[in-house]
C-alpha cells in the first residue's frame, strides 16, 4: 500500500496503478487475439481462365452520339480444393 508524507494510504495512487494494469491487460489480448488469427482471405491468384469472347458494337445514336455495347463471356476455372 502507498502512503504519502502524512502516514495515510494514496488512494488516488492505487486507483491508478489498477486503471493502467487493466488498460495494460486489455491492449496485450487485443493484440494478442488480433496478430494469432489467421486471415480469412484466400489467395486470388489461384485460377485460369479457359475462354474468353469479346464483342464490341460502335453505333451512332440518332443525335449523332457514339454508342459503344459491349459483350463479354469469360469462364473461369478454380481448383476444387479450398474454395
Amino acid at each position: 500500500m502507498s502512503v504519502n508524507a502524512t502516514g495515510r494510504p494514496n488512494v488516488f495512487r492505487q486507483r491508478a496503478r489498477m486503471v493502467f494494469a487493466a488498460i495494460l491487460l486489455i491492449t496485450l489480448g487485443f493484440v494478442l487475439s488480433v496478430g494469432s488469427g489467421t486471415s480469412a482471405l484466400a489467395n486470388t491468384d489461384d485460377f485460369s481462365f479457359e475462354s474468353m469472347t469479346v464483342e464490341y458494337v460502335l453505333e451512332r445514336s440518332p443525335s449523332g452520339d457514339p454508342i459503344l455495347t459491349t459483350q463479354e463471356n469469360l469462364v473461369a476455372m478454380f481448383p476444387q480444393e479450398d474454395q
